[in-house]
């Protein structure tokens, strides 16, 4: 299992929050240390996307206007 299993994100390019599925490296040539994820959204679909895209809800300050629901938070 990967450390990041079960971490509550927020995806600031969907707009949404999510729960981290699975992590790992791209392998890209021209970026050998891209990292993705695999997410589970609010809809119960799973999706990939560029960790860089995510921030963990722990570390954002300020909720005001992303759509972050109040069970999600805690």
């Amino acid at each position: 299992m990967h450390p990041l299993f079960g971490i509550k994100v927020y995806d600031h390019k969907k707009q949404q929050v999510g729960i981290i599925v699975n992590a790992y490296n791209h392998g890209y040539v021209d970026a050998p240390d891209a990292q993705g994820a695999k997410v589970l959204s609010p809809e119960g679909k799973i999706y990939p996307t560029n960790l860089d895209n995510l921030t963990t809800i722990d570390d954002i300050e300020n909720t005001d206007g992303l759509n972050i629901p109040d069970g999600f938070l805690s």
